[in-house]
């Protein structure tokens, strides 16, 4: 039985002594290539920022990956197929914020200012979260222009108070 192990031996000393090859050697670094940035007024800030496309919501220009889904007086719905947060990003691009409520998965915009519009448009806008895309609801808060009332005489204002143009006393038959 001994020399079954010495004949073993020379084999397993010859297979310690057997070296791995090295791993071969990362390429020396090559210094990157500058290049020339140049910005563009009407080009989104990032690539991934969304453009403004068909589509509004009372003056808001909605994003081109957007679909009407719901439209009645004062509110429309809108369903984007982006993230919510490249959608917050371009609405945050085109409305004047004064006060929100953000969540992770949603957010409310409360009585905000569309720029680049010539009236003063107010909106509320809320903001759901759906994975990969996003359903937007805005609502026209703007208030109604003011009905121009026309002017009115002295006569009528005594009347509308209950006095007698002609005498100047009280009368309560004038007051309704």
């Amino acid at each position: 039985m001994r020399l079954r192990y010495a004949s073993l031996l020379p084999l397993v000393a010859l297979a310690a002594c057997h070296r791995r090859p090295r791993a071969p050697e990362p390429p020396a670094a090559v210094p990157a290539a500058v290049v020339e940035v140049r910005t563009v007024d009407d080009a989104p800030a990032a690539n991934d920022d969304l453009l403004p496309g068909n589509l509004n919501a009372f003056g808001l220009p909605m994003p081109t990956v957007t679909q009407e889904r719901l439209a009645v007086d004062d509110m429309k719905v809108f369903r984007v197929d982006a993230p919510m947060p490249r959608v917050m990003r371009y609405l945050e691009q085109r409305l004047e914020v004064h006060d929100a409520d953000i969540h992770p998965l949603a957010a409310l915009i409360h009585r905000a200012i569309v720029r680049g519009v010539r009236s003063n448009l107010i909106v509320d806008v809320g903001v759901r979260d759906e994975g990969d895309r996003t359903m937007v609801t805005v609502w026209n808060r703007t208030p109604p222009p003011a009905a121009i009332a026309a002017p009115i005489t002295p006569e009528q204002g005594l009347r509308a108070v209950g006095v007698d143009p002609a005498t100047g006393q009280y009368a309560p038959e004038l007051n309704r």
